[in-house]
């Protein structure tokens, strides 16, 4: 399993009297020493050039013609939710925010155009009216494949909590892991500079 035993879940107050999760180190730390040491299949994991998840026929299309790491790291994401407790990753998909839970996964992709106008950012109201475009497209193409097996719903929370949570590196030969992390920052700074299409 994962461990972590000189961490721990800590809550910490805010300015505004909320509060926030967090993690606190139990002890020093040294220079170069991990402080969290995760297996590989702890982690949904993306190889490049990775196929379809085996067992997933009617599947296969829809993976081959989205490479988008957000897209296949959600597809394995909602396939390992399917399996419920039977999935090695149940533990953390269950902290994961619920979908349609309030306030949760707020992204500007779901934002009417009124809030977006708010920000009166043109370069941002530009690159979320082509992603809400392209997650119309997607959701269209994987509701043909899926077969009523998941909903539009549950594939943008999937996207959502990858976009919010995954983050790149080498994770014995794996570019990309969902795992906590700052996707959510990386993903905006991008769209908003035209370097990745979501």
């Amino acid at each position: 399993g994962i461990e972590a035993s000189g961490v721990a879940h800590a809550s910490f107050s805010q300015g505004d009297g909320s509060k926030r999760r967090g993690v606190v180190a139990l002890q020093p730390v040294k220079a170069g020493e991990p402080i969290v040491e995760l297996p590989r299949d702890a982690a949904l994991v993306l190889l490049h050039g990775e196929k379809c998840p085996p067992g997933e026929k009617g599947l296969e299309g829809f993976w081959a013609s989205h490479p988008q790491w957000y897209v296949r790291i959600g597809l394995k994401l909602l396939l390992e939710r399917e399996k419920g407790e039977r999935s090695k990753m149940w533990g953390y998909i269950q902290l994961l925010p619920a979908q349609g839970e309030e306030g949760s996964l707020d992204f500007p992709v779901e934002w009417s155009p009124e809030r977006l106008a708010s920000l009166r950012y043109a370069a941002i109201e530009r690159a979320v009216a082509h992603q809400q475009t392209r997650w119309e497209e997607i959701a269209r193409e994987f509701a043909a494949c899926a077969g009523g097996r998941f909903s539009e719903a549950e594939l943008r929370w999937a996207f959502k909590a990858c976009l919010s949570r995954a983050f790149g590196g080498q994770f014995g030969g794996g570019p990309l892991a969902l795992v906590p992390g700052f996707g959510l920052l990386v993903a905006l700074a991008d769209l908003v500079q035209g370097g990745v299409d979501y």
